[in-house]
């Protein structure tokens, strides 16, 4: 099972894909979100490596406070943050491991969303409002 994040082309939704292969070869497309949507490949756009996503489509990337912040926590997530690191985190987002993964996801989730909206106005040449 391979999961993905992935843009609906119409809408600019930003969703998670189960990718199966059948014995043909043929790949299938479910939404987590909502099992009873389907897309085929053209209704959507895979983003491959969603921080490689992120790093060229977010306007700010390079100066944005949001992107330090979820590698602080990953590194305190993966035990290879010094101690000035782990203080700093603890300070901003708690004292537990699971309180430092929930914030990361949001952080990560409101990148990907700038990053998203900023791609499908540099496709489109308008504006979309993503919920």
């Amino acid at each position: 099972m391979d999961r993905r994040k992935a843009i609906v082309r119409a809408t600019g939704e930003v969703v998670t894909l189960h990718l199966e292969e059948d014995v043909n070869g043929e790949i299938h497309y479910s939404i987590l979100e909502d099992t009873e949507r389907n897309f085929i490949p053209d209704e959507i756009r895979i983003i491959e490596d969603t921080w490689s996503f992120i790093q060229r489509w977010h306007p700010d990337y390079s100066h944005c406070d949001e992107v330090a912040y979820s590698d602080d926590l990953e590194c305190c997530l993966e035990g290879e943050a010094d101690k000035e690191k782990l203080e700093r985190v603890k300070e901003m987002f708690g004292d537990t491991p699971e309180q430092w993964e929930c914030a990361q996801i949001e952080i990560d989730a409101e990148l990907l969303s700038v990053a998203v909206k900023n791609f499908l106005n540099y496709i489109y040449h308008r504006e979309h409002y993503i919920e």
